[in-house]
């Protein structure tokens, strides 16, 4: 059997994912039919000697192309396609005994072009490509061997709906100035504000508690039977006044009752 091949080129869409730029099998490239047209040569092949330098030879012979092939060891004499093609471990892994039998000629022949995609896949995916040249910032295409350049539109979407904040150094200078003024404004009118104490005493504590009470004129006004009555009588009897807090005139700080 016999193959007349031919390479065409087409322009795809395709999404990459994160920052390893990867394209995932649920979002594949999409191909623009529109753009696909006939290559006037296939890939040229890498140099044995130097991976990176392409021989002025066309890899569309499968000569080239099976050379390199592993060659499996097998009971039968087979060469390297075909012990690859019978090999358990191989995609296809067809029976050695359909070799032989003219029933399943077909059977065969479907696995040999199948195998043989898989090798032309594998030798555009090396060969067919753009190699970037470290040293003088140019691009060899493995097509025709000769420098070139490339130019890809692409559109980034943020598919996150954190939304993060950028500030220049500027920015952020004028921003730590204003801070430390502020820390230091506030911390020098703490150390200069008057500590005049408004209260005579810490109203916290049972002593300072019953020195207002004392200073003012809640005693003077309950009742001779004020430790018999009750909670509600208390409060009925105080409930249509407020309870504030004021100096006498010997300026003497108390809780004072007024009525309204």
């Amino acid at each position: 059997m016999a193959c007349n091949e031919s390479a065409q080129e087409v322009n795809v869409k395709a999404t990459f994912f994160g920052p390893n730029m990867d394209i995932r099998p649920e979002h594949p490239p999409q191909t623009d039919e529109n753009t696909a047209h006939v290559v006037s040569q296939f890939p040229l092949c890498p140099s044995d000697d130097d991976p990176w330098d392409f021989d002025q030879v066309n890899c569309k012979s499968p000569g080239s192309l099976y050379e390199d092939l592993e060659h499996i060891d097998s009971p039968h004499v087979l060469d390297k396609f075909f012990s690859t093609l019978t090999s358990r471990a191989g995609r296809l892994a067809i029976d050695v005994a359909y070799l032989g039998n003219e029933s399943e000629a077909q059977s065969v022949a479907d696995a040999v072009i199948q195998q043989h995609k898989i090798l032309r896949a594998h030798a555009f995916g090396t060969t067919g490509r753009l190699w970037y040249n470290a040293t003088d910032g140019s691009q060899a295409d493995s097509m025709t061997s000769t420098p070139g350049t490339i130019s890809v539109q692409a559109n980034i979407t943020t598919t996150t709906a954190r939304i993060r904040l950028v500030q220049d150094a500027v920015s952020t200078r004028v921003l730590e100035g204003l801070l430390t003024s502020i820390l230091i404004l506030s911390l020098l009118s703490w150390y200069t504000m008057p500590s005049t104490k408004l209260l005579p005493r810490d109203p916290c504590s049972i002593a300072s508690v019953v020195a207002l009470l004392a200073d003012g004129d809640i005693l003077d006004l309950l009742p001779p039977n004020a430790q018999q009555m009750t909670d509600k009588e208390l409060e009925k009897l105080f409930s249509r006044g407020t309870f504030h807090m004021q100096t006498d005139e010997g300026g003497r700080l108390g809780i004072r009752y007024k009525d309204a």
